[in-house]
C-alpha cells in the first residue's frame, strides 16, 4: 500500500513538474516576444523611412498626384502594386508621427501572431522559439527600422492559410475567402506569388481563379477615384518603379541586384559572375530559372513533412527567388527557421542540429556589420538566401530521420 502510494506521488510530482516547466517555457517566450515586439514599436514610431514612402505616396495620390513618380520620388518611390495603395489610405490621413506609432502597432501584434502560429499550430517548443526570436533580433529590428511590411504579410499569411484549409476539401465561404485573401496578401510583388507554386490546383478551381482577379481590379479602381491617370499610364510608371535602372533626371542609381543589402538567389548570381546589374531582361530569366528550380526542389523534398513544415518552406523560399530581397525580407523565414530548429532537436541527430543552427545564423546574424570583411563575403554571396536553403534541407531531413525511425 505505501509503495502504490510512493509511486503515486512520485508521479503526480513529476506532472507537477512538467506543468509548471511548461507555463514558464510559455512565460519566458511570450515575454521574450512582447519585448521584442514593444522595441520595434518603439524603433518604427521614430524611424520608418520606407513607412514614410507608402504613407508620403498614398497621401499624394489622395491629393490627385500620380502615386508612382520615379521623377519625384527617385529611390524612394513606391514599389507596390496599385492594389495594395488602399491598404495604406487610412493611415495616411493621419498626422505622419501619429501614423508611425499606428504602423508600430501592427509591427508589434504581428509579431505576437506569427509566434502565436508557431507555438500552438506549428507545435514549436517554446524554448526553441524564444532562442530563434532572440537571434532574429537584427532582423526585427532592421524591419522596425524601415517600418517594412514583410512581418505583417508572414502573419497574415500564416493564418490565411489556416483559415484557406488550402489542402482540404471544404468548399466553405470561409475557405474561398482565405484563399483569396492569401493571393492577396502574397501579392506585393509579383515574385512573392512564389509560395502559391506548391498549391497551384486549389487555385485554378473556376469560383478561386475568377474572384482573385476580381478583388484586385476592384482594390486597384479605388486609385481612380482620385487619381487623373488612365490605367495605361498608372500600370507603365509602376512598372518604371519596380524596375532597376537610374534616375531618369539625376542619374541617380535606383536599388540594385549588385548591392549588399540584395539577399536573393539571383542577386547573388550577378554578385559571383559580375552580371550587369541594370540587365532587366537577364535579371528577369534569371529569376523564372531560379524560382522553376527552387519550386522543383521543395515539391520533391517536401512530400513527406507536415503542411505546416511545407508551408513555412514555400513563405521561406519565395523571399530567395526575389531578386531585390532585403533584409527585413527574411523576417517571413522566421516561421521556418524556428520549426527546423525544432524538428532538429527533437531528431537528436548532432548534424542535423549543426546545421539548423548554422543555417538560423546565416539568416539572423552573419552580416558585414557582425563579421567585418567576412561578412562582406558571405553577403555578397547572398548568405540569407542560402540559410533559407540548408533549413528546407534540415527540416526534410529530420523528417526523413523520423519516419525511418519508426516501427514498420
Amino acid at each position: 500500500m505505501e509503495k502504490g502510494n510512493s509511486e503515486l506521488f512520485l508521479a503526480s510530482t513529476a506532472c507537477r513538474y512538467e506543468i509548471l516547466t511548461w507555463m514558464l517555457n510559455r512565460g519566458i517566450f511570450f515575454l521574450t516576444t512582447s519585448l521584442v515586439g514593444i522595441l520595434m514599436w518603439i524603433n518604427t514610431a521614430k524611424n520608418g523611412p520606407d513607412f514614410a514612402v507608402y504613407w508620403k505616396s498614398v497621401r499624394l495620390m489622395l491629393e490627385g498626384e500620380p502615386l508612382y513618380s520615379v521623377a519625384r520620388d527617385g529611390i524612394m518611390v513606391f514599389k507596390y502594386p496599385p492594389w495594395i495603395a488602399p491598404f495604406f489610405i487610412p493611415f495616411s490621413l493621419m498626422s505622419f508621427d501619429g501614423a508611425r506609432v499606428a504602423w508600430g502597432a501592427i509591427e508589434f501584434f504581428s509579431l505576437l501572431a506569427l509566434s502565436d502560429w508557431v507555438i500552438r499550430k506549428a507545435h514549436v517548443g517554446a524554448q526553441t522559439a524564444s532562442f530563434v526570436m532572440l537571434l532574429f533580433l537584427g532582423i526585427w529590428q532592421v524591419h522596425a527600422f524601415n517600418g517594412q511590411v514583410s512581418l505583417p504579410i508572414a502573419a497574415l499569411s500564416v493564418w490565411l492559410f489556416e483559415m484557406s484549409d488550402i489542402q482540404g476539401s471544404r468548399k466553405s465561404f470561409r475557405s474561398v475567402a482565405g484563399k483569396v485573401g492569401l493571393f492577396l496578401a502574397l501579392s506585393t510583388k509579383i515574385v512573392s506569388l512564389f509560395p502559391l507554386l506548391g498549391y497551384l490546383r486549389p487555385y485554378l478551381k473556376l469560383r478561386v481563379i475568377l474572384i482573385c482577379p476580381a478583388v484586385l481590379i476592384t482594390l486597384s479602381q479605388l486609385i481612380f477615384c482620385f487619381s487623373k491617370e488612365s490605367w495605361i499610364e498608372v500600370l507603365r510608371s509602376w512598372a518604371t518603379a519596380m524596375g532597376p535602372g537610374v534616375h531618369p533626371v539625376t542619374g541617380e542609381p535606383l536599388i540594385t541586384v549588385s548591392g549588399r543589402e540584395a539577399q536573393g538567389l539571383v542577386s547573388g548570381l550577378f554578385k559571383v559572375f559580375n552580371l550587369p546589374y541594370n540587365a532587366t531582361a537577364l535579371i528577369a530569366a534569371c529569376t523564372l530559372v531560379v524560382a522553376a528550380v527552387l519550386a522543383w526542389a521543395w515539391s520533391s523534398r517536401s512530400k513527406n513533412i507536415g503542411a505546416r513544415e511545407q508551408f513555412a518552406g514555400w513563405l521561406a523560399l519565395g523571399v530567395t527567388a526575389q531578386p531585390l530581397a532585403g533584409f527585413h525580407a527574411f523576417a517571413m523565414a522566421f516561421p521556418l527557421a524556428v520549426i527546423a530548429m525544432d524538428r532538429a532537436w527533437k531528431s537528436r541527430e548532432r548534424r542535423t542540429i549543426g546545421f539548423s543552427l548554422f543555417g538560423v545564423l546565416a539568416i539572423s546574424v552573419m552580416t558585414q556589420k557582425t563579421m567585418g570583411s567576412l561578412g562582406s563575403v558571405l553577403e555578397m554571396i547572398s548568405i540569407k538566401s542560402l540559410g533559407v536553403l540548408i533549413l528546407c534541407w534540415v527540416i526534410s531531413s529530420a523528417a526523413k530521420a523520423r519516419n525511418l525511425s519508426r516501427p514498420k
